[in-house]
């Protein structure tokens, strides 16, 4: 395995607006990936494993803007959102499960020129794995001072993310676009002695999950759902003590 190096460029603008009470922030980058260490289908071990190999060329590049706002004493609201376009340039890997074969070499899944059986893909052009186009996060939080030297706190964030393959160019391994709420409410002294919250993550209870091809023999050439433990509600307490 060959190390990973980055060519990497980023301009942007941080400001303050509305009196102090408003951030907007926004960047534009591009980054240039030699050797890029990609996940990939091993099916030369003796058993198919999921594994890395270098990609010759990976360029990725979006852009980023991000805000918040202070809307009255002890309320801020916010958000972020982004687009990237993290494809590879030059990558020949395994094929993927079922992947059609082509007759002309360099292009698709095709024979490897002196083998005897060996097929590679070409997958120049095609999008990064685990990588969405498009992605946004919206958040609130409150907070104010109650009686006896106590503050509470309340907070909610929804973040969504488009649709992304789990495997490089894998039309069946697409993760479906999907969003996720969490919230949280809390009580703790103002000074930050200690804090008792409630938490819940993904209160929706959205289901989502990544379909990787099968390394079980008895499946062979089939599909199997990795599902994420965020797939699930979440709801629990958390103490919090400073020193």
């Amino acid at each position: 395995m060959k190390p990973e190096t980055v060519d990497s460029y980023e301009a942007g603008v941080k400001s303050t607006l509305w009196d102090g009470r408003m951030t907007l922030n926004a960047s534009i980058y591009r980054a240039d990936y030699t050797d890029f260490q990609a996940q990939a289908l091993d099916l030369t071990s003796a058993t198919p494993r999921l594994g890395l190999t270098n990609a010759g060329l990976m360029r990725a590049q979006g852009i980023e803007v991000e805000t918040s706002i202070r809307l009255a004493p002890g309320l801020t609201v916010g958000g972020s959102a982004s687009y990237s376009d993290a494809q590879f340039k030059d990558y020949s890997g395994a094929c993927y499960t079922g992947q059609p074969t082509s007759t002309t070499v360099g292009q698709g899944c095709y024979l490897l020129p002196g083998s005897t059986g060996t097929y590679i893909a070409n997958y120049a052009g095609q999008r990064l794995t685990n990588a969405p186009k498009w992605s946004y996060n919206l958040n609130a939080a409150y907070e104010r001072p109650v009686a006896n030297q106590l503050k509470f706190d309340a907070s909610v964030n929804w973040s969504w993310r488009d649709d992304a393959f789990a495997i490089t160019a894998d039309p069946k391994s697409m993760v479906k676009a999907y969003g996720l709420l969490n919230a949280g409410l809390g009580i703790g002294r103002d000074n930050g002695a200690w804090r008792l919250g409630l938490y819940a993550r993904n209160l929706l209870d959205k289901r989502f999950y990544a379909p990787y091809p099968s390394l079980n023999l008895i499946n062979a050439g089939g599909y199997e759902k990795i599902v994420s433990p965020d797939a699930f509600r979440t709801v629990g307490a958390k103490l919090s003590l400073s020193f």
